[in-house]
């Protein structure tokens, strides 16, 4: 029962994951968190508070955004391709098919999510500039832009030498 359920939830994971509106989706909110403490600086003296509301606020539209995408495409594309009725069609019950996908819903939300958290970490510490001597926060924008870098790096290195596109990965 476990076997196929990590397989399903892992193939679940894998098609959300690619979709182009889940890519458009994170990296959206990923710069509205950056954002943030810009936005911030029109608070009055409750700097702060409007960028914790702001950055709460992002993080639950944007997930409400991926899920309502991710789950109205997920089952609508294995029914077009036939794919849900050759899987039901082999000794996996319908429960395990529909838990599979949602714990790869599930997944995919985590991941972004933890992203998201990183990125309201950062711009917390970061906090909005009350002027323009306010001294930069350096560790926040070096570990911001080293992390980007890392990520891109890593994702063309395993797209060279793997001779496999990114999405295959």
């Amino acid at each position: 029962m476990t076997r196929p359920l990590v397989a399903l939830v892992r193939l679940a994971y894998n098609e959300l994951s690619r979709q182009p509106a889940h890519g458009v989706v994170v990296f959206a909110a990923l710069f509205a968190q950056a954002l943030s403490p810009a936005l911030a600086m029109f608070g009055f003296e409750q700097q702060h508070a409007l960028m914790k509301e702001f950055s709460l606020s992002t993080v639950l539209l944007a997930g409400v955004v991926i899920v309502a995408v991710a789950a109205s495409t997920l089952l609508e594309k294995d029914m077009d391709a036939k794919a849900a009725l050759s899987v039901l069609s082999k000794p996996v019950s319908r429960g395990a098919f529909l838990l599979g996908k949602f714990g790869g819903l599930v997944g995919v939300l985590l991941v972004a999510v933890y992203l998201w958290t990183v990125a309201v970490l950062l711009a917390a510490r970061q906090g909005p500039r009350s002027s323009i001597h306010d001294p930069w926060d350096w560790p926040v924008i070096v570990c911001g832009t080293g992390a980007l870098l890392v990520a891109a790096a890593l994702s063309l290195y395993l797209t060279w030498w793997t001779r496999r596109h990114l999405g295959q990965v």
